[in-house]
């Protein structure tokens, strides 16, 4: 496990990679607003989208990552740093759209020097691999899992990009966590993280996955749903609930060949060197590496319109029938 160092700027940005425990984290600090203005924490509503009316805000701050994209301070940033100016509070930050906005764009809307950047990082090929399921399952895409692999290889050189925010935030304030349990404080990046804001036991945690993956059959139904041409806007939602409460649910990944997963780790071996000796202090040390050649079980034809119907229960009109 990673040496634990507090944390001691006011505020805490979680730059949320995909699949690695940010939905639950993100969930537990909107439900625990009491808890934690307790131990003195805001995670803030200013920076986050509204569902819509009646609805609740979204859990994460998106609205805030797509300002940051565009490196400039419009109105979200100004009514968050307003939120900033009227709280004695440290506050957190959590979103999945700032993983890939370019630091000095972070700057324009975090202000170095009073600012903590909080990164846990994936294997690559199980990163990959976690993000194509998420892929298929959130869009209308048919693409293969290598073609997707080749398009985001270039994102997963992890050495390149913390370099960059050390350059404007300084090295002591980016913060590298590695997404195994045996590294994480309880075995999980929720625990984890109130760790780094020595809030363990402040918190209640939860063991509920709040974004579980889907597996490799569900994987392959969804491409076919999309290569259909399918509506899109309630299937997500039908898939998270079966992979919660259904038996079609798996955890088998998407199979990849040695020499596709060997490609990968080649590719990101030089930077991971870097990445353990410079972020983790672990010269010479490296990701748990896990073979993802086995395939998953086929399905049958009747588990196959068993899902269909079951995935597609609210999207169709009810039969008439005689009486």
């Amino acid at each position: 496990m990673g040496a634990i160092s507090p944390i001691r700027t006011r505020l805490v940005v979680h730059l949320g990679r995909h699949k690695t425990g940010t939905s639950s984290l993100q969930h537990t600090l909107n439900q625990a607003k009491s808890e934690l203005a307790l131990a003195g924490w805001t995670y803030p509503l200013a920076g986050r989208d509204p569902h819509g009316a009646g609805l609740p805000t979204v859990v994460a701050h998106h609205a805030l990552g797509r300002e940051a994209l565009k490196g400039v301070v419009g109105g979200v940033t100004i009514d968050f740093r307003q939120e900033l100016a009227r709280s004695r509070d440290r506050i957190i930050v959590s979103s999945e759209g700032m993983q890939n906005v370019p630091a000095s764009n972070l700057a324009a809307v975090f202000r170095p020097g009073e600012t903590t950047i909080v990164i846990y990082l994936r294997e690559q090929v199980s990163y990959i691999l976690s993000g194509y399921a998420q892929f298929v399952q959130a869009q209308d895409a048919t693409q293969s899992f290598e073609t997707y692999a080749r398009r985001v290889l270039k994102s997963v050189t992890y050495h390149e990009r913390l370099s960059d925010l050390a350059e404007i935030y300084g090295e002591e304030n980016v913060v590298v966590r590695i997404y195994e349990p045996s590294r994480l404080v309880g075995g999980g990046t929720v625990e984890d993280f109130l760790s780094l804001l020595q809030l363990e036991g402040a918190v209640s945690v939860s063991d509920r996955d709040s974004n579980p993956s889907i597996g490799a059959r569900l994987v392959l139904f969804k491409r076919i749903y999309n290569a259909l041409g399918l509506e899109q806007s309630e299937i997500y939602g039908q898939l998270g609930t079966i992979v919660q409460h259904g038996k079609f649910g798996g955890h088998r990944t998407v199979a990849i060949s040695p020499g596709l997963q060997g490609e990968i780790r080649d590719h990101c071996a030089e930077s991971n060197s870097e990445l353990f000796d410079r972020w983790v202090g672990e010269p010479g040390g490296s990701f748990e590496l896990t073979d993802f050649s086995r395939p998953a079980d086929l399905w049958t034809s009747d588990e196959l319109v068993e899902l269909f119907e079951q995935a597609t229960a609210n999207l169709r009109t009810p039969t008439v029938t005689d009486e």
